[in-house]
């Protein structure tokens, strides 16, 4: 696995200090070295693509902030089988913004914990489509 995320760096930084060895894609609101090299503001910071190997398997989790919007938390999960390195996508909603390396960390709990509750159900993967939450499930422990 860590072969795996070395080569990913390509695509984005290792994340430090989430509890996963993940790449992500986008500055996150607590990241100030990163957010003044790219002239951000901590406010800015409402979506992050997380990439994690699971296995030989790549999982996808695309995070985004519905702050602002009508639009509830919620998980929405699709397998792709024509994918690379895996299939698995996820995109998590939350009302919370900015984003932040924790609401990562405990997004990223949430969904692991829901996949291996899914493979005790003896099921390969978790069944697509949309699936409520609630922000404290991606961000308890946290401000704002």
């Amino acid at each position: 696995m860590k072969t795996i995320i070395k080569k990913l760096r390509r695509y984005g930084e290792l994340l430090s200090g989430v509890g996963f060895d993940v790449v992500a894609r986008h500055p996150l609101a607590d990241e100030a070295e990163w957010l003044e090299k790219l002239d951000l503001r901590p406010d800015d910071c409402d979506s992050c693509e997380i990439i994690r190997a699971l296995g030989n398997k790549l999982v996808f989790v695309s995070f985004f902030s519905t702050a602002g919007t009508t639009k509830e938390a919620h998980v929405y999960y699709r397998f792709d089988r024509e994918a690379l390195f895996g299939g698995h996508h996820f995109h998590v909603a939350t009302r919370k913004r900015p984003l932040t390396k924790k609401h990562i960390e405990n997004g990223l709990e949430f969904l692991f914990r829901w996949l291996k509750d899914e493979r005790r159900k003896k099921r390969k993967r978790p069944r697509p489509g949309m699936r409520r939450i609630f922000d404290e499930d991606v961000c308890k422990g946290t401000a704002g």
